[in-house]
């Protein structure tokens, strides 16, 4: 029996188990024929070139088998995605728009916190709402809200509005508000100063 041949074919044969333990998983069935394989090549080692003036290549053996199991494995990793069959079975990673795929939308939705708007359907929670003149899908706060009712935008939820709704005190008082603010500063343009000085004669 030909140990030699043997202990270099099975550690061919053991690195190969490697590769392949990388690419094609087998739930550990692979890598303990690899094991299995190097181990029967080093014991043919032993009994091809152990003793003698042979004993170095056995030395040799062990060191080739220490150093090309990483660079097997290092090699694979890089040569193989590179190849026809290495594009096959390893997927592409996925580009950045297939991860975040809303993040333009998120960006235009969170434009509208703090807006004003009104509910088109029933919130229960989720419904439709109209705010700057768009149809938006939102959600309430876990408060039911009727339809045509007034609401302000609090944030963003699943590519959905999260809204509240206003009070019509609220809404009432924003706009007197504005309208007295508004009378007030013309009243003080049109009306003269009054002179609470004595007139000569």
């Amino acid at each position: 029996m030909d140990y030699s041949l043997f202990a270099i074919l099975l550690m061919i044969l053991g690195l190969g188990f490697v590769v392949a333990e990388l690419f094609l998983p087998s739930g550990g069935v692979l890598t303990a024929l690899s094991i299995a394989a190097l181990a029967v090549s080093m014991y043919c080692a032993w009994e091809a070139w152990w003793g003698g003036e042979t004993q170095i290549l056995f030395w040799l053996h062990l060191l080739s088998l220490v150093v090309m199991l990483p660079v097997t494995i290092g090699g694979s990793l890089y040569l193989l995605p590179r190849t026809r069959f290495g594009k096959q079975v390893i997927l592409d990673a996925p580009d950045e728009d297939e991860i975040s795929p809303y993040t333009e939308e998120d960006v235009q939705l969170s434009q509208l916190i703090g807006c004003r708007g009104e509910t088109i359907t029933l919130l229960n929670p989720g419904g439709m709402v109209r705010v700057e003149g768009e149809r938006i899908h939102a959600v309430s706060e876990g408060m039911m809200i009727d339809p045509e009712k007034p609401v302000r935008v609090m944030g963003l939820k699943s590519n959905s509005l999260v809204v509240r709704e206003i009070d019509s005190d609220e809404t009432n008082g924003v706009f007197l508000s504005e309208n007295e603010t508004s009378s007030e500063s013309e009243s003080a343009v049109d009306d003269p100063p009054l002179d609470f000085g004595l007139t000569q004669g």
